[in-house]
């Protein structure tokens, strides 16, 4: 039995790797003994430990006071135990705060003793001391207001043909406290981005708060609360730009007429609108409106507003657009017409025209259109499609037309009497 004991041993220490490793093992436990029975323990020092306050149910919290800053912010920490422990305790172990808030009662500079404490219980781990002892709090009236964030791109650059809109900030307002003098010091909150690019299409930056005052000089953001778990960016919309020709309608003209004897001018001409490409690609005129020619009288001018399709942008800001026209070889005549017709009469009526004439029937256009112009092309028609016929007499509208002339055309508005029976 010893021999095979012996033969045993002696193979298993014959193998170098596996003596290491047990050789090791025993060396580990041998010191994890020695500690555990020998450590008399020590003395560390903890740094950067930061201070901490509540303000909850205290006389401070009534009167909407609030500690503005602290001097220093963290402090050191003495701890005594066995050196196996407090080697492993750092600053995130331990909670630091003024021993009391009692006094504090109103504005002020207040020194205020600390204390120390683990966040969690230690077995055989003692605080000594807080270095230093006390520290300096000073608390101010809060004041709370809504402030309009302003976005701000220095290094965001927008390529040839391209067109940026204001950059819009997300959120657009925040909540922000103070202290009463910093936030009257305060001027505005803007959203900086720090990134740089140059763009084609939009895109949306994350940005950093900078609280600027009415002197134009970045602030302590330490100065003020808001909600920091908020995502701040800021989006830059950027469309294609595009110039359209403006184009002008016209209603009641003549069938003959040639419009373009008219030699309407537009002011101005064209627009530069911006949006997406796919938008720019299915615009190819802006129609600003229509022109009765029942109004379009010699030396006449219109006024239109302008209204760019839903999806674009106005580049050139253009308001109003007017519409002129050279009427220099314009003249105008007047005829009475006698032969009236009616049109669409009700089944249920006999329906008989009154006026014997429609007199100084006005017609304006190119003197030389305008001189071959005979009674004879001239009609005029009431339409009573879209009349309420009562029995009785009444006043309709007449319509009036040319037949096979350009160049001319009737204005104003026209009525003739008639008068209705019941079949």
């Amino acid at each position: 039995m010893e021999k095979m004991n012996k033969f045993s041993l002696d193979r298993i220490f014959s193998n170098k790797k596996f003596a290491i490793v047990v050789s090791v093992f025993v060396a580990i436990i041998a010191w994890f003994i020695v500690v555990m029975v020998g450590d008399s323990g020590g003395v560390v020092t903890v740094y950067d430990v930061p201070i901490t306050f509540a303000t909850e149910k205290t006389k401070a919290q009534q009167l909407d006071l609030d500690v503005i800053s602290i001097e220093p912010r963290s402090v050191a920490v003495k701890i005594r135990g066995p050196r196996y422990k407090i080697g492993l305790i750092t600053e995130k172990d331990i909670v630091v705060s003024p021993v009391s808030m009692i006094n504090v009662t109103s504005d002020g500079t207040y020194n205020i003793s600390l204390v120390a404490s683990f966040k969690t219980p230690q077995r055989d781990i003692y605080i000594d001391s807080v270095i230093p002892e006390s520290a300096s709090f000073v608390v101010d009236a809060l004041e709370t207001k809504v402030v309009t964030l302003l976005a701000d791109a220095p290094n965001v650059k927008i390529e040839p043909g391209y067109i940026s809109d204001e950059s819009v900030c997300q959120p657009e307002k925040l909540v922000v406290s103070g202290p009463k003098k910093s936030m009257d010091e305060l001027d505005y909150i803007k959203l900086e981005v720090n990134a740089s690019a140059s763009l084609n299409s939009s895109k949306t930056f994350e940005a950093a708060l900078k609280f600027i005052s009415v002197d134009g000089v970045e602030m302590d953001s330490s100065l003020f609360k808001y909600n920091s778990d908020i995502e701040f960016k800021v989006s830059v919309p950027v469309y294609k730009e595009k110039q359209v020709p403006l184009k002008v309608m016209y209603k009641n003209a003549p069938n003959h007429l040639n419009l373009d004897l008219l030699n309407a001018s537009i002011n101005p001409p064209s627009v530069n609108i911006a949006g997406s490409p796919d938008l720019l690609d299915n615009i190819s005129e802006i129609n600003i409106g229509y022109i009765d020619l029942r109004e379009l009288e010699i030396g006449k001018t219109f006024s239109f507003s302008l209204k760019v399709p839903s999806g674009y942008k106005n580049v050139d800001q253009v308001d109003s657009v007017d519409v002129s026209f050279d009427s220099g070889n314009w003249g105008a005549r007047q005829f009475s017409i006698d032969d009236i017709k009616l049109n669409n009469v009700p089944a249920e009526y006999d329906v008989r025209v009154d006026s014997q004439a429609i007199r100084d029937v006005r017609f304006v256009g190119l003197v030389d259109y305008l001189n071959n112009l005979d009674v004879a092309d001239i009609t005029a028609t009431s339409d009573l499609s879209n009349i309420s016929v009562k029995e009785g007499k009444q006043l309709v509208p007449v319509s009036i037309g040319i037949i096979n002339k350009d160049g001319v055309w009737a204005v104003g508005e026209y009525k003739c009497s008639i008068t209705a029976r019941k079949k």
